[in-house]
């Protein structure tokens, strides 16, 4: 009786961790302003490499429906995420930006940051997943 108990409670916190690694965050993009183009999504889960070329776990170009665009990330593990989004208006793959390096192109962070002088760091747009999760980006133009 002992031993099917212990095996009773070790196929529970097995089943329980499983569970616990199986998230989604869903993306809701608005405040776009044109319909040309896509969206570019990168999603990071560390700072390093974040908001650099093959930093990301995931990058994902999405398509634009009247002002908004949404998307859904799968299977994440519990943990920080940061995603950054650009609004890809000419298709060119880059992020276009003016002669002192500002987005010409509708841009947008996790958490909804607003930079200043600098790009943000990962703590400044991160966003703990610990279940299902849904991030609002409005995205700045």
């Amino acid at each position: 009786m002992k031993i099917k108990l212990i095996t009773f409670f070790i196929f529970c916190a097995l089943g329980f961790t499983v569970q616990t690694q199986n998230h989604k965050i869903t993306l809701k993009i608005t405040n776009i302003e044109s319909t040309e183009g896509k969206v570019f999504v990168s999603l990071f889960n560390k700072e390093k490499g974040f908001l650099e070329d093959g930093g990301s776990i995931s990058k994902e170009l999405i398509n634009i429906n009247g002002s908004k665009a949404s998307h859904v990330f799968e299977n994440l593990p519990d943990g920080d995420y940061a995603i950054a989004i650009y609004h890809d208006e000419n298709m060119d793959g880059k992020c276009n930006k003016n002669w002192m390096g500002i987005p010409k192109e509708g841009y947008g962070f996790s958490t909804n940051f607003k930079p200043k002088l600098a790009a943000p760091s990962f703590d400044q747009i991160k966003v703990k997943v610990v279940g299902d999760t849904v991030v609002e980006i409005k995205m700045l133009n």
